[in-house]
């Protein structure tokens, strides 16, 4: 157990002139059980890995280390603890105090339902980056669209994010192109054949960590809704029995993540997990249902959820993005989708 407050002595020369302050990341005892903190010294913008050993109020401290191993310390705390003004050097015989790191919550940015909107995209991404997340998950649907399919693969290729496969991005390869939806035969035409297996080649699922499933539908279908059920052409909240049915062996996880249905939503179940859907990125309409005028949120922003864990708890912002859906909807209207150009910038179609 490491101690409730910390003393280190930490060696001065020039080479450490400038430094703004060190970032403790954990803890961890090395082969001669000596207690180390180790984290990232931040010298004028660079960081350099770094490893202390540390003793009680008052003990003996020696020089810092070079910290090159990996260890399970690594996914440790990160936060400024010891703070020099950057006008002040550090000498040798200063002593600093680092109490012991409270727990950071957890951040994890989600988004769904892309349908190929690359400006949309963009926007989201770009706000994602302002929020201190620790990672970002997508859950599918993410090339299928009148706009910007090419791109957007690209885009998405690049970033690497652990993405899930949604029902428009499985169709890709398991339905034949005549009997695609016209926008769905609009991406398959604009993907090259690779793209077309990347997409295909997603997993339906994927387990993160603290025990979340993400998926797009349901855990066992990727073109059924979880949390919703038609109605006379309208998608309306399904009832708790419909959702335990939906969830099947996941009402045992803390946090369900899912898509599809491009309504942004927050359901707890009773003595099952939290589930959150968090809109739909690029596609503010869900055109699957032939009266899709009466289920869109009647607005042409872009949307995403963060998650994030305090302790044991659970909560959830949703974001709603203003980007430039006038672009997008030239490129819908210039590609010959007219009703996808109405339903960008008003979220609706009438």
């Amino acid at each position: 157990m490491a101690p409730a407050a910390w003393v280190a002595r930490l060696p001065g020369s020039s080479r450490r002139r400038g430094v703004n302050y060190f970032t403790a990341r954990g803890h961890l005892r090395d082969h001669n059980d000596i207690l180390l903190c180790w984290g990232f010294w931040h010298d004028e913008g660079v960081l350099s890995p770094w490893r202390c050993p540390l003793r009680d109020r008052g003990g003996a401290i020696a020089d810092p280390l070079p910290f090159r191993q990996q260890s399970d310390a690594y996914c440790g705390d990160v936060r400024p603890l010891l703070r020099v003004p950057p006008q002040r050097n550090i000498r040798s015989n200063e002593h600093f105090i680092c109490r012991r790191p409270q727990e950071r919550p957890i951040r994890l940015a989600v988004i769904a339902d892309i349908h190929a909107n690359l400006l949309a995209l963009e926007a989201v991404l770009a706000d994602i980056r302002t929020r201190g997340v620790d990672a970002t998950i997508n859950l599918g649907d993410n090339v299928a669209g009148p706009l910007w399919p090419l791109e957007t693969a690209e885009l998405l290729a690049a970033l690497k994010l652990p993405t899930v496969r949604g029902n428009h991005d499985r169709w890709l390869l398991d339905c034949d192109e005549a009997s695609l939806s016209p926008a769905d035969r609009f991406a398959h035409a604009t993907l090259t054949p690779e793209q077309r297996r990347a997409q295909h080649a997603l997993p339906p699922s994927i387990e993160l960590a603290e025990g979340i499933l993400a998926v797009h539908g349901t855990p066992s279908d990727d073109s059924a809704f979880l949390t919703e059920e038609v109605y006379q052409e309208r998608l309306i909240p399904a009832s708790r029995q419909q959702v335990r049915e939906h969830l099947g062996p996941a009402m045992s996880r803390p946090v369900v993540l899912c898509g599809h249905s491009h309504r942004q939503c927050l359901t707890q179940m009773p003595g099952g997990p939290l589930i959150i859907n968090p809109g739909s990125v690029g596609c503010p309409l869900f055109a699957d249902i032939p009266r899709a005028d009466c289920i869109e949120p009647r607005s042409p922003h872009a949307r995403y959820a963060i998650l994030t864990r305090r302790g044991h708890r659970w909560s959830a912002e949703f974001l709603v993005l203003d980007y430039d859906w006038d672009q997008a909807a030239v490129r819908a209207r210039d590609n010959g989708f007219a009703n996808w150009a109405e339903a960008l910038v008003t979220g609706a179609v009438t």
